[in-house]
């Protein structure tokens, strides 16, 4: 039995290493988290994206990339509608550029990864973040953060970034990524921590298959086993005591 509970152990500990804190990292307040398609997702028209930035600085200059989905082809025909960022309206597709960030006129050989939703139309929103701005460090897919906003976690270690969307009259929904640039090119700025991974995005969008991230799922399964194995025992010692 002792033996089961070291492996449950050494299991939880593993699945908590997993967990580690990316560089930039993307949630939406109150959203939820897919694990599907490994990305915070909002059903909300009107919701706060932020942006998170782990490090000593807030310096750089980053890029918030927003993109059409489902995933469509150049010339699209259709009127999709439009939304509001941070107050500014965008219409979809005429304010948008087809293809993968960043813009390919000044592609070097890094982009983001496609994840099935690039090539489509997207525009990318250049930003600062801003030094007051801080929050503690912390994992926003971690199952106990999906959904909390950077700034209702005051304290140090991080910096955040707020982008107010309405997407009341959009027909369709939006991906976003996040990602750092170099100044003097405007290029994706390349390394560890240049953007935000994979399953760090968000979207607006149906939530989706919202159960238990993997690690949770893990350390439920080992649970079950130890908890299996705990009832065995038990039944074990009862009859030997009846014999």
């Amino acid at each position: 039995m002792k033996n089961f509970i070291s492996i449950f152990i050494l299991l939880g500990l593993s699945a908590t290493q997993v967990l580690a804190i990316p560089v930039l990292q993307l949630t939406i307040d109150g959203g939820t988290y897919n694990t599907s398609t490994e990305t915070t997702v909002t059903s909300n028209k009107i919701f706060n994206l932020y942006s998170l930035l782990t490090a000593d600085s807030a310096a750089g200059d980053y890029r918030l990339s927003v993109a059409v989905i489902p995933k469509m082809a150049e010339v699209a025909s259709g009127d999709y509608g439009s939304f509001k960022l941070n107050g500014n309206t965008f219409n979809v597709t005429a304010d948008m550029i087809f293809g993968a960030p960043p813009e390919k006129a000044l592609m070097n050989k890094d982009e983001l990864p496609s994840h099935g939703i690039y090539d489509t139309y997207y525009l990318e929103y250049d930003f600062k973040f801003d030094p007051p701005n801080t929050s503690l460090s912390y994992n926003v897919v971690d199952p106990s953060n999906v959904g909390v906003a950077p700034s209702a976690r005051p304290g140090t270690g991080a910096f955040w970034n707020l982008f107010a969307f309405d997407v009341t009259k959009m027909t369709i929904g939006l991906h976003f990524d996040l990602y750092e640039v170099d100044p003097s090119t405007g290029l994706m700025m390349s390394g560890k921590g240049s953007f935000a991974p994979f399953s760090h995005d968000a979207e607006d969008g149906p939530p989706g298959n919202n159960v238990p991230e993997p690690q949770s799922l893990i350390l439920l399964s080992m649970a079950l086993i130890v908890s299996v194995f705990a009832s065995r025992r038990n039944c074990l010692q009862s009859a030997a005591l009846w014999a």
